[in-house]
Parts: C-alpha cells; structure tokens; sequence
C-alpha cells in the first residue's frame, strides 16, 4: 500500500496545513493532513488473483454480490490513525538540581556516615556551616538589620536568585515523578489491520519428501496429512494428500525404487503450509497411509511387521502378487498404517524444524471415526507398544515455521487458485535450488470449530467437504463407495467435476476407502467439492455402493457388484445444506427423475428401499464458502429482501405493504446464526450500508438490519454492553467506503439513528416499544460513531453541490444536536439503561468528539459548533444536583477529550489569549473573559465547581481527572516552553479560582482525614494542580484577577496558599525513620511504584511463582524468560495495599525524601512568590479597620504555617524577610482587633520553634522578627500585654518539646538576645514602629516585665525537665518551679490553671496530700472567680470550658486529698463550699454522696479529737550554700515541711544523700544554727544548715489558737531559738546566759500548694540571763500542765518531764536559776533587771512549784505502795521546795504557815495550801508562829 509519511509538526488552531495527495488507479481524492489520522489507499497483498475468479455476472443475490466484489477488490480506502508522536520529559530524579540538595545530602559510601538530622534542614548548601553548636555567644554578635531593611524587591531577588532553576521545573512531575502516559482503554483509537492479515498465528511450511521402509518400496502409498486438536477432541484442518509409487510410474518402482534423496523438483514432493489461527502442546500432526487394496493381505502385512527377517524367497512372491492385485484393483484403496508427532511444546514453540522423520508407523487395518482415532492415538502416546508397527517405517518430512515477512514465491489458496505473490523480491522465500522453477505451495484449509476464531474470508473460497462416516449394510462386506455431483436428476445426468483429486485436479467421482471383510466400515476420507456461484436447484450429492470382490474369479470378472444408491440434495429449505450429520435410505434403483420422489421416501414414490428403507448410510457436510450461507435465517433474509423495483412499486400502493415485507425479513436476520454472520460480515455490512445512503423506502429497516448484524457479532465475540468487537473496527478501517460521494452515509445514518433514538423515547412511555430492537440501538451506540467518522472524513474532502470541501454537511450539525439531547436525556435515565451500557456509549460519543475536532479545526465556525455539542452533554439540567453516576460519566467524557487528545492544546486555542496578556488595561475581568472565550475551560471549571460539596467520591472523579490532565501536560515535550506554560496557567485561572473558594471545604476535609490516607491524597491532587496553575500565572494577571475579587474571596485564596505549604510540607528524615508507615506526598500512582520492598511474604511470592508455572504459556515466551521475569519481580519494589511506604532501609528512605523534598520546595518557593505578590497587592487594603479582617487573617495564618513547617534554611531566611516586611507594613493592624489574639501565640510559638535549629542567620531572623512584633504591639497599644501574652503562651508549649540540651542552649541564646535587638534594632533602620517621643521609659518598663516571665518560665521548665530526667530529684524543688511557673502564668487563666493541676497531681502523686488539696482548692475559687467574670474577660468561657463541672470536680478532689491528709476540719470546709453549688442544681445523688463522705470525716475527726493522735508536721529551716547549688539556692533559706514527726537526723541524712548526688559532690552540714558568715565560707565548698523550727503564735494569736487545728494550719511564722553568752560562748552559768530568738515569715501559710518555702522576712528577738531563765522555767511548767491536761494521762511522760524537774542531775535547774537571782548579788540583780522581772520570776517559780506538786500527786495515785521512783520524786521535790522557799514565798506567808503546821519544815506543810494563803491577814496565832 502507500507509504506512510510522518505526521507533520502541530500546527496552531485554524492553521493546519493542506497538501494535495497522489491520484492512484483512479482513485483521486484529496489528502488533507489531520492531526492523529490520515486517508489513504491501501493495496491488499496476499489475495487471489483476479482473473481467476469468477464473474460479478455470475452472482444470484445481494450477498454474492457483496462478497464478491470485496474479494476481488484489490485495494481499499483505509482511515488509519497516525503515531502520535508524544514525547515525555520527565525530572531528573538522580541528582536533584543544585538549588535542591547540597553534598551533604548525597550518600557518603566511602566514609560511612550515617545521614543525620542536617538533611531535613539543609538540602540546600547554606552559607553557614553544619553540625554543632554556634560557637559565637550573644554579646558577640552583631544586630543584622538585613531583616529590618527588608523590601518587596529585595525578597523578591533573593528568592529568585535562589530559584533560578525554579522556573524549569515542572509541578506535576515533580509531584509525579514516576509518571507514563498510558491512554486508558476507554480512550484508545488503534489502527486495527484487517483480519486477514491476524487471520492465522501461525504459519507452518511443510514438506512431504517420501515414505520407505525396511522391505523396500514396492507398491504404491498414499499419504494424507491433518492437524489434529487433542485438547478439543477434533479435526482442525482439511487433508493435505500425496501420492509415492504412483500405478503409473509402477514400472519404474520395480526396476529401481524410489530414492530418498530427493529435491525440489521430484513431482512426487508435494508443498503444503498450514495455517493456525491457536496454538498449544496438544495439538498433532497425524498422517494417515492407504494403499491399493489388496484383500487377503496377511502375508503382505507379515512381509511389513516382520521386515528382512522374512525370507527373501517369500518376499519376492509376496511382491509379485502385490502386483497383480494392484493392476486389477487399483482404484480402490484401504488403510495400511498412521503416524503422529508433536507440533508445539509446553511453551508454544515448534518442535519439528528442517528435516523431521516420523519414524513410528502404526499398523491399521480398517478405518476409524475421528474420535476413535484420537483415543487411539492418545493410548499410543502413553504407551508405544499398544499397537503394532510397521517395521522400518519412515516417513520424511521438511518442517519450517514462516515469517511473515518471507513468504513462497508459488501458492495457491485451499479452492486451488493462485495467490499474487508478493512485489517486494525480498518477501520471497526460496524453496528451489537456482535454476530450478520454484514449487507450488498449497495452502491448507484450517476449519474454524472454535466459536471465537471464525472470521470473514479474506480470499475467495466457496468449497464443500463431505465425509462419509460409516454404514450398516448387514451382510455386505468390502464395501466403496464411489460419490459423484450431479446437477439433474434424468437419466441423461452426467456427474459434474466438481470434486478435488490430489494436484487440485478436479474429477468428476471418487472412491472412499475399503475397510476388508468389515460389514460396518467406518469411512476415513474427505471429499473436497469446489461449488459454483449459480447454484442448481436440483444439484446433489450421488453416492454409489459396491461389493468389491476382492479375490479373483475365474467365475466373474467384475470387480464390484452393485448394492445400491443413495442422495444428498445440496438444497434444502432454498438454501445450502447445513453443516450437519445426515442419515440416507439406500434405494436399490432409482427411477428417471429421481430426486423429489426420493426426498419424500413415501411408500407410493416408486422407489425400492433395501434394508427396510432404513437409514443405514450416514455422512457429513462442512461448507466452507463466502458465496453460500448455511443458515437458514440469513438465506430467509436474502430471499424476502425486496428489490428497489419492488420498493418503489409497493410504495406507490395505499398501504404499508413495503414497511411489512422489510419488518418480516428483520425477523429473520434477528435470529441469524452469530457465527455466520461472522463469515458474511463484509457483505452484509456492504449491503446495508448502500441501502441505508441510496435506498429511499428502505434506509431504516436497512439501518435496523445492520443494528441487528452488529449487535449479534459483538455477541458472539463477547464483547461488553456497548463497545465494538475488532472485527467491525476493522471493517470500518479498512472495508467501509461511501457508494455515493455526494450521499455519504452519515447524513442519512444520522437521521436514521436519531429517528429511532426518538421512537424509543416516545414509545417507552407508552410501553409498546420492541426491547430487542432497543438493545440494538443502544448497544452498536460505539460502532455507529466509528462508521460516521470515516464517512465525514472521506464527505470532508468531497466537494460537490450544496457544499465545498473542507467543511461539514449542514444537515449533519443538526442531527448531532438533537442526538446529543437524547444522550443527555439517557444521563438522567441511567437506572432504567443500565450503568455499564450508558458508559461506553458515553466514552463512545467522547472518543467522536475528539475525532470531530480533527476535522472541524479549521474552521472556527464549525469548531465552536463542537464545542456547544460538548457544553451540551456537560450541562447539569437537575435542580437537586448530579448523583454518582452522570459525575462518573461526565468525567469520563471529559477525560477523553482533555487528557488522552494529543492535540488539546491546540484545542484550547492559546492565540485567543494573546490580547489578554499584551494588554495594557487595568480593569479587564481576566476570569470572566476567559469563561466566555473558552468553553472547555468554562465546561471544565462548571464541572468542579458542581461537585466540591457533593460525594467524596464524585470530587474525587473530578480531581482525577484534573490531575491527568496537567500532568500529561507538563509531561509533553512540546509545552515545555515557558510562555505556553504561562498561557496555560492564565487559562485555567478560572479553576484555580473555584479551588480558592472552596478552600475552606479543602480544610475542613483535610483535618477530618487526619487517618484517611485516600482522602488525604485527593486532597493532594487537587492542591497539585492548584499549585502548577498558580506557578504559571504571570504576576499583573494575578493582579488583574484580584481586582475584581472580594477580600474575603481573596481571604479564601491565602487560605488555599497555606493549605498548600502544610500539605507538602518539606519531609523529615528523623521523621520518617521513627515511623512505621507513613503517607508520601507524592502521587498515589508514584506511592505505588515506590511501595514497600518487604510488603509481601515468602508465601506470596511462592504463590506468585505456582501461578506463572500453572498458567500457559505465550508464543515467544521461553521458560528461561519467564524465570528471569520472576527474578526480576522479587527484586522489584512491591505495591501495597494501603498505599502507604514502609521505612525498611536507610537507601530507601533517602530516595523517598529526595523526591519528596523536590515536590515541597517547588510548592514553597511559588507559595512564598504569590505571596509576596499578595502583600504588594494589598499594601492598602489589609487593614482590618476597613473590613478586612478576614484577609488579614488569612495572611497572618498562611506566615504561620509556613513558619510552623519544615523548610530548607534558604527558604526560611527568605520567608523571614517576608515576615519583617509584613510586620512592618501590617503590624500595627493584627494588635488592632481581638480576633487575633491567637493568632499571635501562634505567630510567635511558630518564631522560638525556628530558633531550635542551628543555623545562626534564621535564629536572628526569628528574633529580629520578635522584637519586631514586640514594638508593633506597644506602637499599636501603648502595652505589650499581647505579646506577653503570646510569649508565655509560646514558650510553655515549646519547652516540653525541647529534646537535647542543645535546643534549650539554641532557645536560650534567643533570650538573651531579644534585649540586645531590642536596645539596637530600629536605631538606624527607618521604619513606622519606632517609639513616639517620650514612650521609651514605659517602653522599657514593659520589656524588663516581659523578659522577667519569660525567663522564670524558660528556666524553671528546663530545670523541672532536668530534674525529672534524673533518677534521684529534688521533689521539693520541682514543686517549687511548677509554682513559680504557675504564678509566672496568672494572667492567663487557662495555662495558669493547667500547671496547678499539674502541681496538685505532682503532689499527690508524692503523698503530700494537704499540698495536693490546697492547690484544687486554689484552683476551684479560681473558676468560682472566672465564672462570675463577664462573659468577654473571660478566655475559659470563650473556648467553652464546662467550668460548672471543673469546679465541682476541683472541691471533690479537695476533700479526698484534705481527707487523706486528717485536715478534716479543711474538708468541711470544701465541703461548705459544695453543697450549695449541689442543692442549687438539685443533684440528689452527688448531695448523698457528699453528706455520706462528711460522715465518715465527722467519724475520724471524733476519734482523732480523742486520742489527740494527729501528726500534721514538722518544719525546718534550711539554708544553701555554695556554687553547685546554683542561683535558685545559693545563699537562700527555705522552711521545709516534712510528714508528721520527721527527727532531726534523718532530714540531715536524707538531705546530705540528696545533694550529694545531685551535684555529684560532697555536701557539709553547718553545726550549729547561728547566722552564717558567708565571707568565711568556702564558695567551693556545698554546705547545708538545718534548723528545726516551731510555729511562732503572738499574744493575738494565742488567744485565738486554742485548737488543735488552729495551732497547726495557716502557720507562716515560724521560731527557733539560739543561745549565747555575752562572752561569746553559746553556753555559760544562768545568769550570763542569753538567748536569741529568730521568727521566720513564708509567703503563704503551711499547707499551701508547696511542702517549702522560700523564707521572706527574719526578725531577731534577745532575752537577757533574766528573760531566758523565766522562760526556761515557764516552758518546763506548761509541758507539765499540758500533760496532766490530757486525758488519759500519759504516765510515761509525766514521769520523764518530773524527773527532769525536780530530780535534776547535769544542772542545778531552777533552784540554781532561783538562788542566783533571787538570793545572790540581790541589790545588783534588781538594780539591772529591776523589781518586776524578780516578781514575774518568782510567780513563775511557783506556778513550777504548783505543776510539779499535781504531777507528782498524779502519779503517785498510779505508783505502787513503796515505788522506789516515787519516793526519790517526792524526796527531791521536797529538797528542791526547802531549797527555794525562803525565795519564792513571802516572809509574811510563809510565817503564817510556820505557825500553822507546828514545825519548821516545808515538808510539812502542803504547798497547796502554803500557796492559798492570803496576804491580806493572818491569824494572830499564825503571826505568833511566824515570828
């Protein structure tokens, strides 16, 4: 055919290029170039020649007619599709590009470095050096003001400089990168060759050379060959026979034998080829040897078993009777002997190549059927010794498997016609020697039994096979039949030579096979009948039976005796006989006129019947013809069709006579076979479309004819509702042709197709209508499409009346439009068509749309008349919005048409935007231009914008194919030009606006899916194209667009910005190796290449294996090959299920996150440019005070996230100067409204999170950026309560996240920078946040406040960390800092709560149960407070905090901690405070449960009130010293509470074993408790002083504090005392004995929140020798007091604390305290301490005096009659009273006592009543007595 010429290059819309084409053979057309398809003329090579096939005039029918002429067409006009040349560019991978990854980031092999954190931060070569901390400290470094001095220009600059290589950069492969351009198969438009061309898979070449044997040859053979299918059990080819020894050349066989070296040339070599549509290891060439009959042949079969061992005597006689029995019986043959041999193995290869033998000949006797043949064979296959063999038997043989591109110069075809060899020399396959004619190749005919290899005929062949099967003639033996072809049945009829001998010469009878002496011979023979296209009506098949007489007879010389006749019409029912079995009756003579009479087989016929007129002789037809149909329907269908004549004479009667006769012949092509039609595609095809184009009274029966041929070969090939078998393609590529030029089919198909889509409708509704005819309609939906199309293309370079070339048919337009409404009319019927059925025909009409494109692109007109026809289909004409299914289909319809059309671009027609982008006007609506200029577009943007609210699954639909389509895009080589990129993106700038305003739906879905990787990724595909649209826009057109726009629809763009950079956030290699699973920011089709290497087990690929063994194998796959491709699949990557990656390497992860990284920076860098657009934009305009406050949100929060996600360090440094010159244009602004509270704290947690990194240049970025934020607030509000605010906020969320030391050094160092920023920053730098005059001092005062916090805060957390990472911490001190923390948060509420919570948990969790309970006691009357706040002071309310149920929580908690702790009084309390809040809200059951518990407590404060067993602490002071213990301790004092009665020692030794681990050094205790002098103290050296401490209650104090639990709760002064000597002593005799008392003051009165406390305030008190004594004496009196007090006594006591009083043994006690200063030295005494303290000491001594006397009573009422104890107590005491009574008694009195008792002894008188006596008067007989 015509070569081929290469697409040209593609042209621009409207300007496609023409060329004129060659006139060829008459055929001239013109050759208009298209883009994806080219109209040519197409020789057919390999068919019969024309001269030998018969005459047009000798056709009966239609059908013949039709076929005919296609067959002896020698060449068709063919619409072939071109190779879009389609060229991909794809990214390179491996190495990524400069500006991406640095040498760090590439594998160190040599070194063996593990790649670490520094890859996640600095894939980009940063300035500043990697790994390690910055050795430059704070006071070193200079302010940078390159942050302060920031400007759009610059950020811009800098960002391009970094980004050069940007602009290259494709976003979809790199979002992508594993991407090939697949058109799915609803898209594909192949070139389909005509079945003739895959008519067979095979070609066989074979060559029979000769047959011999041990004996010799000696008579002649004859060789039949076949293929044979075991598998199927059947025959699959026609014989192929051949003769050797031939009775001809019988002379030259006894002279000299045959050679087995023969050539080419040896007439007796025959040359076949075998065609074979399958191939399999079970399928056999089978050859099948007769030989002349020879009777009795036991000796000849005994001369061929036995070989040369017979002797050579009988040989020759055997020989020679051979001979004579061949010269009488020559014409009859019987079978002798078969061979077998292999054709294919297990992997589709040929086995016998060149010279082959069959060297195994299997004895037969008599002739079997087919399947007894097989089971035979197969039985011989198993075991070799089932059957006898010929002795030496061999059969030679050439085998070769053609090419296709060589072929035998000589062939002819099966009907015995030559074959036009090929033109190209080349193509030739030699089979003769040079010099030598080439031998004839006969083709051998392969019988299509399967159902799904039948194919039109290719060539003429118009053959009929008959095989005799067998006969029961009862006692007839050696029966031949002989078999002629009548045309008559007179007795003038001579038989016809119809039939095929050997050499395809055509005789007029022959001879089956004479199975010996068998009366029910089984016949193996196959007759081969060439039929003529006139067919007699009375033409049959004759058969002739003989008795072969076998042995000669001197009696008869007649070989056969006559048995009888029997006849097969070759009409039947006016057609062809079927292929079928017939059973015949053998008539023993037959009258003249024979052939009715004997169809009948009436008893009255006048024909005699043998065998009881039974049917005792059966046989088989095969036609095998494209002239004569077998069946019947179809035969019906050609004799009922009428004739044009007869059309035009029924139309011009009254009636629907001819719309009648054409619905009865329907009727009958309905029920045609399936496989006949098949065979007789191209004429009825051929047929039906002519009458549809030229017929006028008939096009729509014919049009239904040809629905119904279709629709039964998309059957019989099982083809899916609505698509097309490749056999009709190939018609319609190949075959098809419009009759009449200026009546194309089209036209008229249309009308056709649309009237019947209409009558459906119409007649569905009044439920009358034919489904059958219905299926039809709606299933060739596809095939009708493909039909039109080449008839517009070949109409579309007609030119004749009414139109000119190069355009569409008027008449066409308007059937297209009313056909599409129907279509769109079944879109919303889908539930009553079916799903499946409408989607093909939808991807149908899709794939003509873009074939229409083709035809229409130059001529606008008509290309916009397409258009509409899309927007048509596209239209959403339901109120209540599209369901799942017009969605699926709907973008299926625009995925063919976008995404797998190679020319779309040109479609879109990118010149039309030329005004758009050179204008120069400000106040075009860039969005609605483009909306009316480009439908597509519009079609496309309508179809998103309809379904973003609808099914998950319907968006994602739609996203997907979105996605397709710019990624093909940004893969195709032709766009990558940067200004079509451009012009693309402009285009779509309608989509990425409906993206934009649905962004808040893109949001709220993505923190949904948090889980839900699907959903995750449509969420990345949409972003993706958003991002490859927004890289491409040109900056004014962006500024063109947001003109036009509303704030808060540009709020919605900024919020798609962020929703961008959090999506493909930047990858972390930590990340992904501490991770199991996780979810890749790449494509799903790229997740799935790269998925996980270990996702399948061993069984898995065991199973994968037993699969590629079990399944059979292909042509051309050897086992080798399939082993190598099993390799190769275990060394792959895996798909997962989930398509998720799992981290299994090191190498893999860092190929993930160098693809990953490349997607990331491209949609960072093109974020951080559109925003540097935005902030130029709306320099003006964001100012919240004029309505934008959503704007400016929306901007505020796209720098946060972009500050909150990883980034490389370039991008950051760049971002942050973003962050300055927003901060400077906007900063003011976000301090304005209260909406952006938090947004700060974000603004700012996101700037110290930065400041962990170890780049030094983006911790001063941060930092230049905090104070910048700091000065905005003041500027704004003359405060920095926001940014203070925002910086505690921050920096409690940060420092939990903090997890080596060199991030808290990293967040520290920002710290201490911020004053040295703040003290340089705007000094130089003009700027509109420098202070106003006079605002500096207040400026400072406010900084100094926040920096204090902020520091107690960063500090004390790192400290709380350290010391619970330890093993052994200081509990105490971490309670301690979880207060202060708390306390640094009191202005706010929410995290000043939470670290309270997390205090009282703390202590709980340590058993300090009053602590615990103090601080939810704290926290309750905090919420009561919060609670009754107003409703916008109150942040807790705002974020709807259950603060009913907190407080009811926090006093329940309370009362359990207070309750443990025996603080059962506080409990009470709590509960006082509950209650209420219970009947106030009628909570019954939480009012039983609380009065339940209040019982308990009540119970326990009873019982402890009685055994007064309470131990609520003991306290002491604490003192540090020294520079290990840091600046929270060094030099500080605390009281430390400890639980119940804590002794001295064991807080000295736990507090040394504490410390001296902590600090990992030896810690020294101070011995005594006196002030400590620092300057003598070692700073080296740890010391700790412990002191144990009292509470301390003043004379007010005293008379309130009467109770137990008064005297031990809300104590915050604490006493503890030191004695002294004026010497400088600590102890001397009483009266230079001094005491100094020290009184401590604590914040907040124990319990509280804390167990220590830092000590606040210390007062001294000094008591002279007098003082100390007095009070010595007192506290030795009160502790006997309180002691008798109690009841029970505690006898064990008292009697300790007597003993130590009136038994004194180191020290005179108080008869020494007594006697030096009331007897020794009175004058001086009294002159310095003066006359009252003497009194008060005296009184004091009595008191002492009276307590012992009752102690001592009390215990003597215990102790036993003589108690050694007792008595000593009683004589000391008695002492110690004589000692002291001339002291401590007045004269006056103690006279008066004297006199009274009658002695002189105090021991005889009681000091009770010594001490009642009056002073007022005596007796005088006292006085008496006392003088």
């Amino acid at each position: 055919g015509k070569k081929k010429q290469p697409p040209p290059p593609p042209a621009m819309m409207f300007k496609a290029e023409t060329h004129e084409g060659k006139e060829k053979n008459g055929e001239g057309f013109i050759g208009r170039t298209l883009h994806n398809y080219e109209l040519e003329v197409e020789g057919v090579a390999g068919s019969s020649e024309e001269k030998y096939l018969p005459d047009m005039k000798g056709t009966v029918n239609f059908l013949q007619r039709s076929m005919l002429g296609h067959l002896r067409r020698e060449k068709y006009l063919c619409l072939n599709k071109r190779k879009a040349k389609f060229s991909i560019v794809k990214p390179k991978v491996d190495p990524l590009p400069a500006y991406m990854v640095d040498a760090d980031t590439e594998v160190k092999k040599s070194k063996g470095i593990e790649l670490g954190e520094e890859e996640v931060k600095s894939l980009f070569s940063a300035e500043e050096g990697v790994g390690g901390l910055d050795p430059m400290t704070p006071r070193q470094v200079a302010v940078d003001h390159s942050f302060q001095n920031a400007s759009l220009a610059l950020c811009r600059n800098k960002l391009r400089e970094d980004s050069k290589a940007l602009e290259k950069d494709g976003v979809m492969w790199r979002y992508n990168p594993k991407y090939e351009f697949r058109k799915r198969d609803i898209s594909k438009v192949k070139n389909h060759p005509m079945w003739k061309k895959n008519e067979c898979v095979r070609q066989i070449l074979f060559s029979v050379d000769n047959i011999g044997f041990e004996v010799g040859d000696f008579e002649p053979m004859y060789c039949k060959l076949c293929l044979y299918d075991f598998k199927k059990e059947e025959r699959i080819t026609e014989t192929f026979s051949v003769a050797f020894n031939d009775p001809e050349d019988l002379r030259k066989v006894m002279n000299q034998g045959i050679s087995s070296n023969v050539d080419a040339a040896d007439p007796q070599r025959r040359w076949g080829i075998f065609n074979l549509s399958e191939e399999h290891s079970e399928m056999y060439l089978v050859v099948k040897v007769e030989r002349v009959l020879q009777g009795e042949s036991s000796q000849q079969d005994g001369l061929y078993l036995k070989g040369n061992t017979m002797r050579k005597q009988t040989r020759d006689l055997i020989r020679r009777k051979t001979m004579q029995t061949i010269k009488r019986l020559q014409g009859l043959q019987q079978p002798f002997c078969w061979g077998i041999m292999k054709l294919f193995d297990e992997d589709g290869e040929l086995i016998p190549t060149g010279p082959v033998e069959i060297d195994q000949l299997h004895f037969q006797l008599d002739s079997m059927s087919d399947e007894q043949f097989i089971r035979q064979a197969k039985e011989v296959l198993i075991d070799s010794k089932a059957t006898k063999k010929v002795q030496g038997g061999v059969l030679h043989m050439h085998v070769v498997e053609l090419d296709q591109n060589k072929v035998p110069e000589k062939r002819v075809d099966p009907s015995g016609f030559p074959l036009i060899p090929p033109e190209n020399k080349d193509m030739i396959l030699p089979l003769a020697p040079e010099g030598i004619p080439e031998p004839v190749v006969q083709e051998v005919q392969e019988f299509h039994r399967a159902e799904k290899t039948a194919k039109p005929h290719s060539r003429f062949v118009n053959n009929l096979y008959l095989y005799p099967m067998h006969c029961n003639f009862q006692k007839y033996r050696n029966i031949a039949v002989k078999i002629e072809i009548r045309e008559q049945d007179g007795s003038e009829a001579e038989p016809v030579k119809w039939i095929f001998a050997r050499d395809n010469e055509r005789v007029s009878h022959i001879h089956t096979a004479v199975n010996y002496h068998n009366k029910k011979p089984y016949f193996d023979s196959e007759i081969k009948i060439k039929l003529p296209l006139a067919l007699n009506r009375q033409a049959h098949i004759f058969f002739t039976f003989y008795n072969v007489k076998c042995k000669k007879s001197s009696m008869k010389k007649n070989v056969k005796d006559l048995i009888g006749f029997c006849v097969l019409p070759l009409f039947s029912k006016q057609a062809l006989i079927e292929d079928q079995d017939y059973g015949l009756r053998v008539a023993e003579k037959l009258p003249r006129n024979y052939l009715i009479p004997y169809q009948h087989a009436s008893a009255d016929n006048g024909i005699r019947y043998k065998f009881s007129g039974e049917k005792r002789f059966f046989c088989r037809t095969r036609v095998v013809s494209n002239m004569f149909t077998t069946d019947p329907k179809i035969n019906a269908f050609i004799n009922t069709w009428p004739t044009i004549k007869e059309l035009e004479r029924l139309a011009e009667k009254k009636g629907n006579y001819s719309n009648i006769l054409l619905s009865q012949s329907l009727e009958h092509i309905k029920r045609a076979d399936r496989k006949s039609l098949v065979l007789f595609l191209p004429g009825l095809l051929d047929f039906a479309t002519e009458v549809i184009a030229t017929w006028k009274h008939a096009k729509k029966q014919a049009f239904l004819a040809m629905l119904f041929v279709v629709h039964r070969i998309n059957e019989y090939f099982d083809i899916s509702e609505g698509q097309v078998a490749k056999l009709l393609l190939s018609y319609v590529q190949h075959i098809f042709k419009n009759v009449d030029p200026k009546r194309p089919l089209h036209i008229t198909l249309s009308e056709c197709w649309l009237d019947e889509l209409k009558d459906r409708t119409e007649s569905k509704k009044g439920g009358r209508r034919n489904h059958e005819q219905d299926s039809a309609v709606l299933k060739c939906s596809s095939f009708i499409f493909e039909i039109m199309f080449k008839s517009v293309v070949q109409d579309f370079f007609a030119e004749y009346p009414g139109k000119q070339k190069g355009e569409l048919h008027p008449d066409f337009s308007v059937n297209l439009k009313m056909i599409m409404d129907t279509f769109v009319e079944m879109l919303y019927a889908h539930r009553s068509l079916g799903r499946f059925l409408l989607q093909n025909i939808v991807h149908a009409l899709a794939r003509f749309m873009v074939k229409l494109f083709e035809v229409v692109q130059h001529d606008k007109d008509q290309w916009h008349e397409v258009i509409a026809l899309i927007g048509q289909f596209m239209d959403e004409k339901d109120d209540d919005g599209a369901d799942a299914v017009r969605v699926d289909l709907r973008a299926d319809f625009l995925h063919i048409i976008l995404v797998d059309n190679d020319y779309i671009v040109e479609i879109l027609r990118l010149s039309a935007l030329n005004h758009i982008l050179e204008s120069k006007e400000t106040d075009i609506d860039i969005v609605s231009v483009i909306l009316e200029e480009h439908a597509l577009v519009r079609f496309l943007v309508e179809f998103l914008q309809s379904n973003f609210s609808g099914e998950k699954m319907m968006l994602d639909k739609v996203v997907r194919l979105i996605q397709a389509f710019f990624t093909r895009i940004d893969y195709d080589k032709r766009y990558q030009d940067k200004d079509t990129k451009s012009k693309i993106a402009t285009l779509f700038t309608p989509l990425l606006r409906v993206i934009s305003e649905n962004s808040r739906h893109l949001w709220a879905r993505a923190l949904e899916s948090s889980n839900n990787t699907a959903e995750k990724r449509q969420i990345r595909n949409i972003l993706a194209v958003a991002v490859w649209i927004l890289k491409g826009i040109p900056s004014h057109i962006r500024a063109l667009w947001w003109q036009n726009e509303d704030p808060n629809e540009l709020a919605d763009f900024v919020a798609l910005l962020q929703l961008m950079v959090s999506t493909f956030e930047y990858p972390s290699l930590q990340r992904r190796k501490a991770e199991e699973k996780f979810d890749c920011i790449l494509s799903a089709n790229t997740a799935a290449v790269l998925g996980d290497g270990n996702s399948g087990t061993v069984s898995d690929l065991k199973n994968n294996l037993e699969s590629l063994y079990n399944k059979k194998s292909k042509a051309g796959v050897s086992l080798r090959e399939r082993r190598a491709l099993i390799n190769k699949r275990a060394t792959t990557w895996r798909r997962s299920q989930i398509h998720t990656l799992t981290t299994t390497s090191r190498e893999y992860l860092v190929s993930i996150l160098r693809l990953e990284s490349g997607m990331s920076v491209v949609v960072s860098r093109t974020v951080l440019f559109t925003l540097l657009d935005v902030l130029e934009f709306l320099k003006s305009s964001i100012n919240p005070q004029t309505g934008s406050v959503n704007l400016c949100s929306a901007v505020n929060n796209l720098i946060i996230t972009f500050l909150s996600c990883h980034q490389t360090p370039r991008l950051w440094v760049n971002l942050l100067r973003t962050v300055h010159l927003f901060i400077e244009t906007h900063g003011k602004a976000i301090f304005f409204v209260s909406e952006f509270s938090q947004q700060i704290i974000s603004f700012v947690s996101a700037l110290l999170s930065m400041c962990r990194w170890e780049s030094y240049q983006i911790c001063k970025g941060c930092v230049s950026a905090l104070v910048s934020l700091i000065y905005a607030n003041f500027a704004a509000t003359g405060d920095l309560d926001r940014v203070q605010i925002a910086l505690t906020v921050s920096m409690s969320t940060l420092v939990p996240t903090l997890t080596t030391s060199e991030e808290e050094v990293r967040v520290q160092r920002v710290v201490d920078l911020l004053p040295r920023y703040k003290s340089e920053s705007y000094r130089d730098v003009k700027t509109n946040l420098v202070l106003k005059p006079g605002a500096e001092e207040r400026f400072s005062e406010c900084f100094d406040i926040l920096m204090k916090r902020v520091t107690t805060i960063l500090k004390d957390s790192i400290e709380i960390r350290r010391q619970l990472s330890l093993q052994i911490c200081d509990r105490t001190t971490i309670g301690n800092l979880l207060m202060r923390i708390a306390e640094a948060y009191v202005h706010i509420p929410k995290i000043h709560v939470e670290h309270l919570e997390r205090l009282g948990n703390f202590q709980e969790n340590q058993k300090n149960f009053a602590e615990a309970g103090s601080c939810y006691l704290e926290i309750a009357q905090l919420y009561e407070k919060i609670q009754k706040s107003p409703q916008a002071a109150n942040p807790l309310k705002k974020e709807k905090v259950d603060i009913v149920a907190k407080i009811d929580y926090c006093y329940l908690k309370a009362c359990e901690m207070l309750d443990k702790a025996r603080l059962y009084e506080k409990c009470n309390f709590a509960y006082k405070r509950l209650i209420p809040r219970y009947e106030s809200r009628r909570k019954y059951n939480e009012l039983a449960n609380a009065y339940a518990h209040l019982n308990k407590v009540f119970s326990s404060l009873a019982l402890a009130e009685t055994k007064q067993d309470r131990l609520l602490g003991t306290y002491y002071r604490i003192g540090f010293y020294g520079k290990k213990f840091g600046e929270y301790r060094d030099g500080r004092e605390f009281v430390y509470k400890k639980p119940r009665i804590t002794r001295l020692v064991e807080v000295v030794s736990d507090m040394k074993s504490l410390y001296s681990h902590l600090l990992n050094d030896k810690v020294e205790v101070h011995p005594d408790s006196g002030k400590i002098d620092r300057s003598k103290l070692d700073p080296e050296k740890n010391t700790i002083q412990i002191t144990y401490v009292t509470p301390y209650f003043d004379d007010e104090d005293k008379k309130n504090r009467t109770d137990f639990i008064s005297k031990n709760t809300n104590l915050d002064k604490f006493i503890f005392s030191t004695p002294f000597t004026l010497g400088g002593k600590a102890q001397g005799s009483c009266t230079q004995q001094c005491k100094r008392k020290t009184i401590l003051r604590v914040p907040s009165p124990f319990p509280c929140c804390k167990t220590s406390q830092e000590i606040t305030s210390t007062e001294e008190l000094i008591l002279n020798p007098l003082e100390n004594a007095i009070e010595d004496i007192m506290i030795r009196g009160d502790k006997i007091a309180q002691c008798l007090e109690k009841k029970p006594i505690s006898y064990k006591t008292l009697t300790g604390l007597l003993k130590g009083s009136v038994a004194t043994e180191v020290n005179g006690g108080p008869v020494e305290i007594c006697h030096a200063f009331l007897r020794d030295n009175e004058e001086k005494n009294l002159k310095e301490y003066g006359v009252a303290r003497l009194i008060e000491l005296r009184k004091v001594l009595r008191k002492f005096l009276q307590a012992c006397q009752r102690g001592l009573d009390a215990n003597a009422e215990r102790a036993k009659p003589q108690d050694i104890l007792q008595e000593h107590l009683a004589k000391s005491f008695d002492e110690m009273c004589s000692l002291m009574r001339p002291y401590v008694l007045d004269s006056r009195k103690w006279a008066a006592v004297a006199v009274k008792n009658g002695g002189d002894r105090l021991s005889t008188v009681s000091m009770k009543d010594a001490f009642s006596i009056s002073s007022k008067g005596t007796s005088d007989e006292v006085k008496s007595k006392a003088t």
